[in-house]
């Protein structure tokens, strides 16, 4: 899985290359000329989102909540167009009603709807946000990176360059993964144990998913794991 950092269409990419049967961990530095994303479409309630092979994100539909990335005065928007202001991303996810999407340095950004913290910035006082915002997520003073990220239906998922997973957003039926059914307004690490006190972080994961009110990974050796 690649982590590119460039700011147009050229530049240099950061290929992480890890062997699951040794847990040997390194990485190359190779040269994009073309695309930097593979192109993909999500969609939520009653609106959708698509990521070019580019790295813009295009969104159209309904805006109630901010779920398109842009003002809500805009309360529906029929045709799809690129959102301004946001770096250039690898991925996105729709839930119902808010966006995860990752950029080129392996960050994340959210928008929408919040109710249930599904925006993971913390206790922002708001009930949505229309404006695409980067999360912070650090692990020993350091910033963390990522690879990946799924959304269910009003909670996320991200996978780190490490093999590590966090979550956050609706946990009412253990779906987060930490061990506790109550929600979490930032990112969380997922862990082993079947309780919150388990200092066990889920380690070794090269995928996550999500549907509405559960999550699925895959670790090396083909093995799955399912909370929710």
């Amino acid at each position: 899985m690649g982590v590119v950092s460039a700011t147009n269409k050229i530049g240099k990419a950061t290929i992480i290359l890890r062997n699951t049967d040794t847990n040997y961990i390194g990485s190359i530095i190779v040269n994009v000329t073309e695309s930097i994303a593979l192109p993909k479409v999500d969609s939520g309630v009653d609106f959708a989102v698509a990521l070019s092979a580019s790295g813009l994100v295009y969104t159209w539909g309904k805006n109630s909540i901010g779920q398109l990335g842009i003002d809500t005065a805009t309360t529906y928007r029929p045709i799809p167009q690129a959102l301004v202001g946001i770096p250039q991303m690898t991925t996105i996810a729709a839930g119902d009603d808010f966006v995860v999407a990752l950029d080129v340095d392996g960050n994340i950004w959210t928008w929408g709807n919040n109710e249930n913290g599904q925006l993971g910035r913390g206790d922002i006082g708001e009930a949505y946000s229309a404006t695409p915002q980067m999360l912070s997520v650090q692990a020993n003073s350091q910033d963390v990176k990522f690879i990946n990220v799924a959304a269910g239906k009003d909670f996320a998922f991200a996978l780190t360059t490490s093999g590590s997973v966090y979550s956050w957003g609706t946990s009412s039926r253990g779906q987060l993964g930490n061990g506790a059914t109550s929600n979490s307004n930032v990112p969380k690490s997922v862990v082993k144990g079947a309780s919150a006190s388990s200092s066990a972080v889920l380690e070794d994961v090269i995928k996550v998913t999500a549907s509405d009110n559960f999550a699925a990974v895959l670790k090396r050796k083909r093995r799955h794991i399912c909370m929710g």
